[in-house]
């Protein structure tokens, strides 16, 4: 069984390729796009925020 580290840092890759694999040949309009119009999410946003939030944990308390 691996280690919490090992863990923690095997799901980051995961959820980092699985978001670089839906980026992957966009256009930054593209990237900027609303997943659908009610919601003011987008992909440019998903990695502005886990940029953000690894930058939180790695700035440590």
């Amino acid at each position: 069984m691996a280690d919490d580290r090992a863990s923690l840092t095997s799901f980051l890759d995961y959820q980092r390729a699985t978001l670089a694999m839906k980026c992957a040949g966009l256009s930054g309009e593209q990237l900027k796009q609303r997943a659908i119009p009610t919601s003011g999410l987008t992909l440019l946003g998903l990695v502005r925020h886990a940029a953000a939030v690894e930058r939180s944990w790695s700035a440590g308390p």
